[in-house]
């Protein structure tokens, strides 16, 4: 039976299929937590649930967390995130983040149970299987 190697790339937080990423939905995500930082209350992700596509927009987060977002955060709510590393690039991210998010009508609560499932997905992701899953033949 052959086997097919499946792309995986490496984060803080883990290593997870190509196929896992939606970096579109986490900007809209991140950038609807900017542009309304008292959400992050309501919508926000454990440390243990948080599996963003890269390291890029999990420092967003992390911004939305201590900076955007910090009178909002309880320290249960940044728990385990380490502070954020601001930048220029990371500053560059966020003003388009914020800009994507206008760009439509998103509901941030669907946007988030969107990209809950998809963090599921990858915690739930074994790593030991990422380099070879077998041809299924589709």
């Amino acid at each position: 039976e052959e086997e097919e190697e499946i792309k995986c790339i490496e984060t803080e937080t883990g290593v997870y299929p190509v196929a896992l990423n939606d970096i579109e939905l986490e900007c809209i995500y991140l950038g609807l937590l900017f542009n309304n930082p008292k959400a992050i209350s309501k919508f926000y992700f454990e440390y243990d649930c948080c599996h963003f596509s890269n390291d890029e927009l999990l420092n967003l987060y992390k911004i939305v967390l201590y900076r955007d977002g910090d009178n909002y955060a309880t320290s249960a709510i940044k728990e385990g995130f380490k502070l954020p590393k601001e930048s220029t690039k990371s500053y560059d991210l966020k003003i388009q983040a914020k800009k994507l998010a206008v760009q439509e009508d998103y509901s941030l609560e669907l946007v988030y149970n969107e990209l809950r499932k998809l963090f599921l997905l990858k915690k739930h992701f074994l790593p030991q299987n990422a380099t070879k899953l077998p041809k299924t033949g589709y």
